[in-house]
């Protein structure tokens, strides 16, 4: 049977219809909670299906590589919201705002002060989505965050907490709390901050910002554990600037900061930064950093890269037990680029090329800058206060170190002189004093720090003097200086006992450990660790016949806390007389000098008193034996037939014995 012909063209209008629809439904904006998306009526997010449905607005679809359904449309956070209910539904978490590369969110979004709090993603999807064709299988998106992908997006003013208990945001590549990566000129975060861990388990992984390309980041913040694989940093995974489709495009950060510790497996791991082709400017990070091979307290990979007025504070380590691993307080790897006016702190350590601000300059200039580490470690050799290694013409002028920094290769102590390369060393109040960074004669083109010591909000820095290294002056209000991290104290071994008396104890010293911590000590009459410590080796004014435990351990200083205290030696004083007792028995002798008591000395012959007895043990061959009372009176004398044991009945009191030329006391109760 033959199908009429308007019955085929019919189907096929039909058909063409659907697919009109389809695609015209796709672009629908969803209602909200009011607004019109302008900048002066913004659309208005207010619950969390409001912020879904943001997400699969954008997600829908796109109009070009460079221009979404979201481009120059404006929206407005009314309110916090949490999304904890609306994802307990979700296997996988949160959908990011913004899926992939070519479907990004390219709006301007205010959050007003407010917060998206229970935040996480596992960072993967299961079913069919628009833009892909083929069976429901589990698949991983392609960047990760609130905001997955954004072009020349604007995001401000905006807070995020990640739900840890959850997982916190994870991911595969490109991974960010608040932005898997955004791109563009435009593209700008200001006033934003993250709180909670963001992992990821290949490369661009940030507390923040997985990928910044030619974007600004300003006034922002990031407070949790990050971990990855490379390009991994506290606030921005990787910051990069002049890509090949937008010429002279720099990307920068600025007044931004993160405390969270970080850590990674590949290349490029920084306190701040993982890998920096851009530009940072008045930022810092607190955090301590570990990592194999490119690791810095700021930014690990530093290339054609500027750095200008910034510190870091967190010890680092390079986890790399062969090979070149490039370990800085401040950089790991800086080449082609340049470093002014910032300082490092932390503890460093690592194999090898071991610095204590940067790993390596190739190339590169650090000039202004201060290494104010405690200490600074490495396997083998390449070690140094300010870099390990100089390559390629690399340059270091006008900077300072720590005089008191202890610099180990193996268990070697390293030694430098001061000249452009290693540093001139400063002691640590010196380089905690208004007077040394506001002295031009100490600093390049007689150029001084931009540091005030009180708030001068004309000025970049501020420092505490006397007390503190320089932190900014925008920190006054977001919370105290920055306190130099310290590292937990040596384990020292336990002390041995040199001596006893009657009141006192001497010890030997215990042998201090390499890190250039002293050793003190601690008596106790229990065995737990007492509140009081000293350097000195003996225990005077202390109670006769009594048992006593002495500790050693580590002593705190500017690098390092006290160590835990070892295991105790335990010690009786010898027994003591009462001094009212009175003289004694039988003997001849008379007209002796009284003996003064304090004048006694101790041997090895063990004297202990008995009920009206006096006894000595281990007495040498041949010696004489004399007992005298505090009056001076010899109440016994003789060369006693058998050494081993010599029992001297005597009444109740106070007694010097001699044997030979030595002297002990008894005292008979």
């Amino acid at each position: 049977m033959n199908t009429p012909a308007f019955n085929r063209s019919s189907r096929l209008f039909a058909i063409i219809a659907l697919i009109a629809l389809q695609t015209l439904t796709a672009y629908v904006i969803p209602s909200f909670c009011g607004g019109s998306g302008t900048s002066s009526d913004p659309y208005k997010i207010c619950t969390a299906q409001d912020l879904a449905d943001l997400g699969n607005f954008v997600n829908s679809g796109y109009l070009s590589s460079t221009s979404t359904n979201s481009t120059g449309l404006y929206f407005l956070l009314m309110n916090d919201i949490d999304l904890t209910s609306y994802l307990s539904s979700k296997s996988y978490g949160w959908e990011p705002i913004g899926i992939q590369d070519n479907i990004p969110f390219g709006g301007i979004f205010n959050g007003d002060g407010h917060k998206i709090t229970g935040l996480w993603t596992a960072g993967k999807y299961s079913g069919n989505v628009p833009w892909i064709t083929g069976p429901s299988e589990e698949r991983s998106y392609e960047m990760v965050g609130l905001f997955g992908s954004c072009y020349d997006c604007s995001i401000s003013n905006l807070g995020v907490e990640i739900n840890n208990a959850k997982g916190g945001v994870k991911g595969s590549l490109t991974v960010g709390g608040l932005v898997g990566a955004t791109q563009g000129i435009n593209g700008t975060i200001s006033n934003c901050y993250v709180k909670g861990d963001v992992s990821g388990e290949s490369n661009r992984i940030g507390g923040l910002v997985g990928f910044n390309y030619c974007g600004t980041i300003t006034s922002s913040y990031a407070t949790g554990h990050v971990s990855g694989g490379g390009n991994v940093g506290g606030l921005v995974g990787g910051n990069f600037s002049n890509n090949n489709n937008y010429n002279n495009c720099i990307a920068t950060i600025t007044n931004s900061y993160a405390t969270g510790s970080v850590s990674g497996e590949g290349n490029g791991i920084g306190g701040l930064v993982g890998e920096n082709r851009a530009t940072i400017i008045n930022s810092y990070s607190t955090g301590t950093v570990s990592g194999k091979k490119n690791v810095g307290g700021l930014v690990g990979w530093n290339e054609v890269g500027t750095i200008s007025n910034c510190y870091a504070t967190g010890n680092v380590n390079g986890e790399i037990s062969s090979g070149n691993s490039y370990i800085g307080g401040l950089v790991g790897f800086h080449t082609g680029s340049s470093i002014t006016n910032c300082y490092a702190s932390g503890n460093v350590s690592g194999f090898g090329d071991v610095g204590g601000l940067v790993g390596i300059n190739e190339g590169s200039t650090i000039t202004n800058s201060v290494a104010a580490n405690n200490s600074v470690t490495s396997t083998i050799d390449a070690i140094g206060r300010i870099a390990a290694l100089i390559t390629y013409s690399g340059t270091q002028s006008n900077n300072y170190a720590n005089s008191a920094m202890s610099v180990n290769v193996g268990s070697s102590t390293a030694t430098f002189t001061d000249n452009d390369v290693n540093g001139t060393g400063k002691s640590l109040s010196d380089l905690k004093s208004f007077a040394f960074y506001n002295t031009a004669a100490n600093w390049y083109n007689n150029e001084t720090w931009d540091i005030d010591n009180s708030a001068n909000p004309a000025k970049i820095w501020q420092i505490n003097d006397g007390t503190s290294l320089p932190f900014f002056q925008s920190q006054t209000n977001v919370q105290p200086p920055p306190q130099q991290v310290k590292e937990d104290g040596a384990t020292v071994a336990a002390p041995t006992l040199a001596s006893k008396a009657t009141n006192s104890i001497t010890i030997k010293a215990v042998t201090a450990p390499a890190n250039g911590q002293v050793v003190e000590y601690g008596i106790n009459t229990s065995n737990t660790a007492p509140s009081t410590w000293q350097t000195g080796l003996a225990f005077t004014g202390i109670k006769s016949n009594t048992t006593y435990y002495i500790f050693a351990r580590s002593k705190e200083n500017t690098g390092y806390n006290a160590g835990t205290p070892s295991t105790s030696l335990q010690v009786k004083t010898n027994a003591a007389n009462n001094s009212s007792g009175g003289g004694g028995g039988g003997g001849g002798g008379g007209g002796v000098t009284p003996i003064n008591p304090s004048q006694t000395t101790i041997s090895n012959i063990s004297v202990r008193a008995t009920n009206n007895a006096i006894v000595l043990e281990n007495l040498p061959n041949n010696a004489k034996v004399e007992v005298y009372n505090l009056q001076g009176k010899r109440i016994y004398s003789a060369y006693p037939e058998n050494p081993k044991i010599l029992k001297i009945e005597v009444q109740t009191g106070m007694y010097i014995v001699k044997v030979g030329n030595q002297t002990l006391r008894a005292v008979i109760k």
